[in-house]
């Protein structure tokens, strides 16, 4: 479990909400969503009753109980908790927030290990195709990062946005004329081939 603080929001939903959607993302920003789409599948949305209580059921499942909680800097009791899972209880906007923190917390740590087996194992061939900013004169290209999967599967699960773009960084340094040319892209995708 991270014991760090997280260098950006926990939540796909705060975290990209501050982005703005006229301007093109950085690589390790795009690195985030993707993932972040793969873990969500079809959850409700956390501002719904069923999706607070799915994300706290998740959250506290097993032996670790309330700890995932107090990762993400919640300190209730068990009858709180006991009355926001029957319904008899609702958490406030601030709770309700760390609840679907403590879920993406969780989530990641879960996660991380079943990615980078199907990517680093099974995966093999796996690239990232990088559509470039529209408006420059810049290819499509396609990266093959079969050795970086871990390095950046880590980074994600642990909620380190500059990590991921030092990852980013190192593997886009060979494209294009200079080497900030595929820093900021339009989007990104991870395809399967053999190489």
């Amino acid at each position: 479990m991270p014991n760090d603080v997280a260098v950006m929001p926990i939540s796909p939903e705060e975290r990209f909400s501050r982005l703005d959607p006229s301007q093109d993302r950085t690589g390790g920003e795009l690195l985030a969503l993707e993932f972040d789409c793969w873990a969500e599948g079809t959850i409700p949305p956390f501002t719904t009753a069923i999706g607070m209580k799915v994300r706290l059921r998740y959250a506290t499942w097993g032996a670790c109980e309330f700890a995932w909680l107090k990762a993400a800097g919640l300190d209730v009791s068990s009858a709180t908790v006991d009355g926001w899972k029957r319904g008899t209880r609702l958490p406030d906007s601030t709770e309700l927030k760390k609840i679907n923190d403590a879920f993406w917390l969780r989530r990641r740590a879960d996660l991380a290990p079943v990615f980078k087996d199907w990517l680093c194992g099974r995966g093999r061939g796996r690239h990232i195709e990088i559509w470039p900013c529209e408006g420059r004169d810049l290819p499509m290209e396609e990266i093959w990062v079969q050795r970086r999967w871990r390095s950046i599967v880590d980074a994600w699960s642990e909620n380190d946005l500059q990590r991921l773009e030092g990852v980013w960084r190192k593997m886009t340094r060979g494209l294009g004329v200079s080497a900030d040319d595929y820093v900021h892209v339009y989007h990104v995708a991870f395809g399967a081939g053999l190489r």
